[in-house]
């Protein structure tokens, strides 16, 4: 029986479709035209088969498969089945089509799937690419897009691809937009070292960011950081980078602050003396002198006759400038022992 001859249903239609998209696996153009005989199904069904049959004429003949959405597939169901069709072409073959599916939200769907699959293989050409496809597009469009790209397939290589087309990418909206992907798809570690490099154009990060990573992973962010950015650091901010980096790694965050030059150096010598002291104790006259230098080597100094050793912590006097502090802690590491 064909079924075509069947009185119309939800089943005729299924099955109908179904033997539509069957047939367009072996013969895709004759599936072509017996679904332009289809007049009376239910558009769902339709629809199915007309994807089934866009993507396999799009495996030998793209452009045949792009004109029979055009030309065949109403236009309010177009950008559905160009999702479909242009999903299973290689991404730089989908990239000329992008510019014939209807504007609307499954357009944006559709250019979010390209860039996540592109980018895996060639982030430049991909960023070129866009930097041309959206000059024209407003703030808005700009703004769904990057909702759009948190839904996007996630990247299998993390935040990799996409800071490539941030650092590829000319325009500031595309640099924004691929910034946050970058960030999107970062996990914790890597968003340590992804901050320094993106807080330019994203500098609402350093706000929202800033404090947590510092706590949780400062050596990757510290090391992360450019010349041009450790000097900018206020002394509040390196302070607090220096003295968290210090309760892990105190000899690591002391050789990085005296290599750059930061007074704040002094705030890891006390937590080094309690892992090494013969370290801290060597490493003291290497720290820039002044009031971060002063109060450590106090500190230190007390820390030091606490545990009994007297000269090691006098030989350490001479090292805090400021007249008046040397002498408080003179009193207070012989206070120690009277």
């Amino acid at each position: 029986t064909d079924v075509r001859t069947l009185p119309p249903s939800a089943g005729r239609d299924r099955v109908t479709g179904g033997i539509l998209t069957s047939l367009a696996k072996v013969d895709p153009e004759a599936a072509r035209s017996r679904l332009l005989e289809w007049r009376d199904g239910l558009i769902s069904h339709w629809l199915d088969a007309a994807k089934a049959v866009a993507e396999q004429l799009g495996k030998t003949d793209p452009e045949a498969a792009a004109r029979f959405i055009e030309e065949s597939v109403p236009r309010a169901s177009q950008a559905e089945v160009w999702r479909n069709f242009l999903t299973a072409l290689p991404p730089e073959t989908r990239a000329p089509f992008l510019y014939r599916v209807p504007e609307g939200v499954l357009k944006q769907m559709i250019t979010a799937d390209l860039l996540a699959a592109w980018l895996e293989t060639n982030p430049q050409a991909c960023s070129k690419w866009f930097d041309e496809f959206t000059k024209e597009w407003s703030g808005e469009e700009y703004t769904n897009m990057n909702y759009h790209l948190l839904s996007a397939t996630a990247s299998k290589k993390g935040a990799k691809p996409w800071l490539a087309a941030y650092h590829a990418a000319s325009g500031a909206e595309t640099r924004r937009l691929f910034a946050n992907a970058a960030w999107s798809h970062a996990d914790a570690a890597g968003r340590a070292t992804l901050l320094p490099a993106l807080q330019e154009v994203l500098p609402d990060l350093q706000d929202r960011e800033w404090e947590d990573i510092v706590r949780t992973n400062p050596a990757a962010y510290a090391n992360a950081l450019t010349t041009a950015q450790i000097a900018a650091f206020s002394s509040e901010d390196m302070g607090k980078l220096i003295s968290s980096w210090s309760r892990t790694n105190p000899q690591a965050a002391l050789d990085w602050a005296l290599q750059h030059q930061r007074p704040e150096a002094a705030q890891a010598i006390v937590p080094l003396y309690y892992q090494e002291p013969k370290s801290a104790l060597t490493l003291a006259s290497k720290l820039p002198p002044g009031k971060p230098r002063d109060q450590a080597i106090s500190s230190l100094c007390q820390s030091i006759a606490h545990d009994r050793d007297k000269p090691s912590a006098e030989s350490l006097l001479p090292l805090i400038t400021d007249p008046a502090s040397r002498e408080q802690t003179r009193k207070a590491i012989h206070g120690q022992w009277d």
